[in-house]
């Protein structure tokens, strides 16, 4: 069955659902740059959420110690005592509605900053997943992955929607979880950064990769 997501801010007990952004509620339903979901973390995470405990928990999500989010999942269960993080969430916390709460606005965020493991990620090098023209105004544009949402996700890998194993870059899923207090968003390179490393998930539906077996 498909699995259900909420990006979860901890520590001001506040919640994006999208169903009230327009879009679907597995994870690769709405994980696309200038999405508006998207949208709001990142002006969130430039703004009033610096600096917080923000996952994007799906409702199979727990605590497996093999998994990237694992001890960040638990230690969620430990302070609300509750080992079901996306309905305890979803029952105590505030769900922000887009433009009453939350501007969806695009912002030109292309830089995203890891301060704890001192890397950054250049939107303009993610793979493109479509490009795409509107028939009314004859825009055209492209479309990528966000990496941000698939960074921050605990429970990848067990529902429908999600992004898959056999897909370049999974292994990275999740793997921001416990990082995510040092994080920043900006659309221009920030000083001080010239000696991080550059990450480049690569995250992409359009190829997919050979799984070895173990024997």
């Amino acid at each position: 069955m498909g699995q259900y997501y909420k990006i979860i801010n901890f520590d001001q007990k506040e919640i994006l659902y999208p169903f009230d952004f327009g879009n679907g509620l597995k994870l690769l339903e709405w994980s696309y740059d200038l999405n508006e979901m998207v949208l709001a973390l990142m002006n969130l995470l430039a703004g009033d959420w610096a600096g917080d405990r923000v996952a994007v928990v799906g409702d199979y999500a727990d605590s497996g110690p093999e998994e990237p989010w694992g001890d960040t999942y638990e230690a969620y269960v430990q302070e609300i005592g509750d080992d079901d993080l996306y309905s305890w969430a979803g029952d105590h916390f505030k769900y922000l509605h887009p433009g009453e709460d939350v501007s969806t606005e695009d912002r030109g965020y292309r830089y995203i900053y890891n301060n704890a493991t001192r890397q950054f990620i250049d939107m303009e090098h993610c793979p493109v997943e479509w490009e795409w023209t509107d028939k009314d105004t004859g825009k055209s544009g492209v479309t990528k992955i966000a990496p941000l949402p698939l960074l921050l996700a605990m429970g990848n890998g067990r529902g429908g929607g999600d992004y898959r194993e056999n897909h370049p870059s999974y292994n990275l899923v999740g793997s921001w979880c416990s990082t995510v207090r040092s994080i920043q968003v900006s659309a221009t390179p920030l000083p001080g950064t010239e000696d991080y490393e550059e990450l480049k998930p690569g995250f992409t539906e359009n190829v997919t990769v050979e799984i070895q077996e173990e024997e």
